[in-house]
């Protein structure tokens, strides 16, 4: 996979431009004002990431963003060497990341991003959802399965998803999502920070459970690495 000219350049928004003048010191990175003419591609870190603000916010000229939070800006230099690997990147809470239509922000700025063919979108968009509800739900909030075995247990679990979403432990976790591509093929990794899981695992599929297998459907090829935790799906174009 080919990638664009790294970014040099920190956009802030919501955020206060000193909270990041240290990270992009050691990294070589120049920070501008939320009202600074941003230079393309651009890193841009966003603060009350909500559904309207990264729907304004994931298009060209940004490369990469990153949802700021009390704790902290979110990048690392690990983020940005996972960055300069590919073409966007998105790091965002549990807690953002399950609120917001995010398959439909991704495959969108992917899609204006490469100019990708509208039924090639269609499949980026279900497959990323998938991979994106396996690394929430099982991932970063330590669900064993998607939904509960009856209809008597949904209120229940309502009120143990709301509580993940809020607490420190498991609301505040990552989630990354990253994109490359050429002219044969886009490629999407999905990275989550649970506790993984066995890939040669057999799996228990009732109502639930179904969501690799479809991605594998989708996909031209599907990669599970690092303990269960990232998800790599390749599609051509």
């Amino acid at each position: 996979m080919t990638t664009d000219m790294a970014p040099s350049h920190i956009l802030c928004d919501g955020v206060s431009p000193e909270a990041v003048t240290e990270f992009a010191s050691q990294h070589g990175l120049t920070v501008l004002g939320a009202n600074s003419a941003a230079p393309m591609p651009c890193i841009l870190v966003l603060s009350d990431a909500c559904e309207q603000r990264l729907s304004s916010a994931l298009r060209a000229p940004v490369r990469a963003c990153f949802e700021a939070t009390p704790e902290g800006h979110g990048m690392t230099a690990n983020a940005l060497e996972r960055m300069n690997a590919c073409q966007l990147l998105l790091s965002l809470t549990t807690s953002t990341a399950y609120k917001t239509p995010l398959a439909q922000f991704v495959s969108r700025w992917i899609s204006q991003s490469t100019h990708i063919e509208v039924d090639l979108i269609s499949n980026l968009e279900l497959a990323i959802q998938e991979a994106l509800a396996n690394a929430l739900i099982h991932g970063n909030m330590g669900f064993k399965k998607t939904l509960p075995d009856s209809f008597h247990g949904l209120s229940q679990y309502g009120q143990d998803v709301e509580h993940r979403l809020t607490d420190q432990e498991h609301g505040q976790l990552r989630i990354e999502l990253s994109s490359c591509w050429d002219d044969e093929s886009v490629s999407i990794s999905i990275l989550d920070n649970g506790a993984g899981f066995d890939i040669t695992a057999p799996v228990e599929k009732s109502v639930t459970g179904w969501g690799l297998s479809l991605i594998r459907k989708l996909a031209l090829s599907v990669d599970v690495t690092e303990g269960g935790r990232k998800i790599t799906m390749r599609f051509a174009r």
